[in-house]
């Protein structure tokens, strides 16, 4: 991987995003198959359409379509777009020319074995199966991991995945002085995800220094709460209404510039939507 065009996921996606326009090969292979992943080889079909040359990008991802921790709606756009798949093919080695730039990616396929933890069938590697996907330019996103170099000496628990193991309730760690929260504990997540947990990991802190039980508190606060009476049945619209699909910009068309994708809905389209019950009153 420290061949000339080997393009780290998260840095290629963080230049674009910066302004800047890293150039790309004739033949793109993008290693991975979650959202990093599929924003990557989006990213890079239009970096190909934006510089006049033809859109040839490769996504290479060791399981199969169904199990693809992107969303669905992102491997349908993509494929709009003219993005290849190859299914349940594992990468084996990085091909180089007589200058050290990429040349390719030799590849093995593989068949679906017992599920793994995660409750996944585990790829299997299919003996004498090897080919080379061809590539000028690769780009694995096949995650991230947490630097964990910090913590010698701590007293701080590490799970067997490389994250810090925090009680979910309050954040704390092994060490009582030490709260964490966010990718450092879940593994790359969203960010919406890691500020609550900072937030959250606050409001633990300021207990745990003013001498205050958490756990009693939320009990105390779930024995004030009392349920909202639900309404008569006479009182509420039953008519079942469709969720609005906003439009998408054709693919031919998006492909060329960075334009958002999934268009405004209209006044009317926010009415209707506004205008659904979801029944919040429903007992589950």
């Amino acid at each position: 991987e420290d061949a000339e065009g080997v393009l780290p996921g998260v840095e290629f996606l963080r230049d674009v995003n910066m302004g800047g326009h890293p150039a790309v090969g004739h033949k793109v292979a993008v290693v991975g198959g979650g959202s990093v992943a599929m924003d990557a080889a989006r990213t890079a079909l239009r970096l190909q359409e934006m510089a006049g040359a033809t859109r040839d990008v490769t996504l290479v991802y060791r399981r199969s379509q169904a199990e693809m921790p992107a969303y669905e709606w992102e491997v349908l756009e993509g494929d709009e777009e003219g993005l290849k798949f190859e299914y349940l093919v594992a990468p084996r080695r990085v091909l180089k020319d007589d200058h050290g730039h990429v040349r390719g990616l030799e590849c093995a396929r593989m068949a679906l074995g017992e599920p793994d933890d995660s409750g996944r069938r585990r790829p299997v590697p299919v003996a004498n199966s090897e080919f080379v996907v061809d590539c000028d330019t690769l780009i694995p996103a096949i995650g991230q991991s947490v630097d964990l170099s910090w913590l010698d000496g701590e007293g701080i628990a590490v799970s067997e995945w490389g994250t810090i193991v925090a009680d979910p309730f309050d954040y704390r760690t092994a060490n009582p002085q030490v709260f964490a929260g966010g990718d450092v504990v879940r593994g790359p997540a969203t960010l919406v995800e890691a500020i609550g947990d900072g937030q959250r990991a606050a409001f633990a802190i300021e207990r745990f220094l003013t001498g205050r039980s958490p756990r009693q508190e939320l009990l105390d606060e779930l024995g004030r709460r009392r349920r909202v009476p639900r309404s008569p049945a006479a009182e509420l619209d039953e008519a079942e209404l469709p969720r609005v699909r906003p439009q998408r910009v054709p693919a031919q068309e998006r492909v060329k510039s960075f334009v958002e994708v999934v268009c405004n809905i209209t006044d009317e389209q926010a009415r209707c939507e506004a205008s659904r019950c979801l029944r919040c009153d429903l007992e589950h």
